[in-house]
């Protein structure tokens, strides 16, 4: 599992606009890694390393958050 977390934080390494903000085991027993990864463009990774049974396999999850804008509309 680490192997993985540090594989992926090499591929935003790679990004020279991305920006690691905080990293950090999050559970109790080290099972679940994760961070957030900031770029300057506008956009947040939220990213999960999850260990497996055994802990020979691991699933990477990540969730891209980009900004939006609203129109506003007068009177509502």
């Amino acid at each position: 599992m680490t192997e993985a977390a540090a594989d992926l934080l090499r591929a935003y390494r790679e990004v020279p606009t991305a920006q690691l903000a905080l990293s950090g085991y999050l559970d109790i027993k080290g099972n679940v890694w994760g961070a957030i990864v900031r770029d300057g463009r506008g956009w947040v990774d939220m990213v999960t390393v999850a260990a497996d049974a055994g802990d020979a396999s691991c699933r990477l999850r990540a969730v891209r958050l980009v900004p939006q804008t609203t129109e506003s509309k007068e009177g509502s």
